[in-house]
């Protein structure tokens, strides 16, 4: 048996609770919206610009593209530990922004040196962000 039976009523009530939510609730998830959405769209195309465009190998390529999710498995924990004790989160964020829109201007356009700083650029972005703004939901979400 399922822990709690939902009725209609009560499943429409918590919808119109959650648009009872600040302005600010929702400014937070249209950001994780349009980033992650853009992260994510350039990612699934990573290893075959990669591979046309820069002539990787496809095993390179893959190696590359895996990195971008490597890496901030790593330090997601340790640089929260610094978000908690430094603050500043909407200016990692921004910074985070930064960096993403660096990388996907350095894949894009032809730029004389290898992909591997944009690679590093995106990880870092991806790094920075979510660990930024995650931890903000429940700070900002009423109960």
């Amino acid at each position: 048996p399922p822990l709690r039976s939902w009725s209609t009523s009560a499943a429409l009530l918590h919808v119109k609770q959650s648009f009872k939510q600040p302005i600010r609730v929702w400014l937070l998830v249209a950001l994780l919206c349009v980033y992650l959405s853009s992260l994510f769209a350039f990612k699934s195309i990573l290893p075959d610009l990669l591979y046309y465009r820069y002539g990787l190998s496809q095993e390179d390529a893959g190696y590359y593209a895996s990195a971008v999710t490597f890496i901030p498995m790593l330090f997601s924990a340790p640089l929260g530990k610094i978000y908690d004790l430094v603050g500043l989160r909407p200016s990692f964020v921004v910074s985070g922004t930064l960096l993403l829109m660096a990388s996907h201007g350095w894949m894009l356009v032809e730029v004389g040196a290898g992909p591997g700083l944009a690679v590093l650029l995106l990880a870092l972005s991806f790094l920075i962000v979510p660990t930024a703004l995650w931890p903000s939901v429940p700070i900002l979400v009423l109960p």
